[in-house]
């Protein structure tokens, strides 16, 4: 007959033995690799696509203002009005903006010297847009003219704070000052303050 301890002493063995052959046993190795490792990476890839993304919008909402501005510069756009002037825009950022015509904030207005160009945010601090009127003035020939574009960009990965709203979205803005060319004419719009 066996003692307690003659028990205690095989069950002991051998399950050092199975310890050790778990221990020595790399099957499963790769799958457990790849659940540590893989969160940050997929955070890292989306983090650079999506900053990419934002860089490419805030870029092409700059050259649409651009483009668009010449409109004015010319005297093109003589006869627009504000929401003119936003499909002009909308329609210069390859579809990118899907909702570019509702949530596009424009405003263009003469000043009186490049030196009282100021432009500000359309948001508060918290994120949400303050009350602004979009408005459009191109001015006439010689005027000093300065447009103003904000678009609030949804973020997708607002866990990683690119600087994001309390709404998950990003402030893109575009802003060109420029004289207008010697065209004549009349003031196109009402004044904007």
């Amino acid at each position: 007959m066996r003692n307690f301890f003659s028990i205690l002493r095989d069950g002991l063995f051998a399950s050092i033995g199975v310890s050790r052959s778990f221990a020595h046993d790399q099957r499963g190795v790769t799958v457990i690799e790849f659940a540590i490792l893989a969160p940050p990476f997929f955070a890292l890839i989306g983090a650079i696509f999506e900053t990419s993304l934002i860089f490419l919008a805030g870029q092409v909402l700059d050259s649409s203002i651009e483009t668009s501005g010449r409109l004015i510069r010319t005297g093109q756009a003589a006869a627009y009005t504000v929401d003119n002037f936003r499909t002009a825009i909308c329609n210069n950022t390859f579809g990118l903006f899907p909702d570019c015509l509702t949530n596009l904030k424009v405003k263009v207005k003469v000043i009186n010297s490049y030196t009282a160009a100021s432009a500000t945010p359309p948001v508060y601090a918290s994120g949400q847009w303050q009350p602004y009127t979009s408005c459009f003035n191109g001015g006439v020939g010689g005027d000093i003219v300065m447009v103003q574009a904000y678009y609030n960009w949804p973020v997708l990965l607002t866990f990683l704070n690119f600087q994001t709203s309390a709404d998950g979205t990003h402030l893109l803005s575009a802003v060109r000052v420029f004289s207008n060319e010697p065209f004549g004419g009349t003031p196109s719009g009402a004044a904007c303050s």
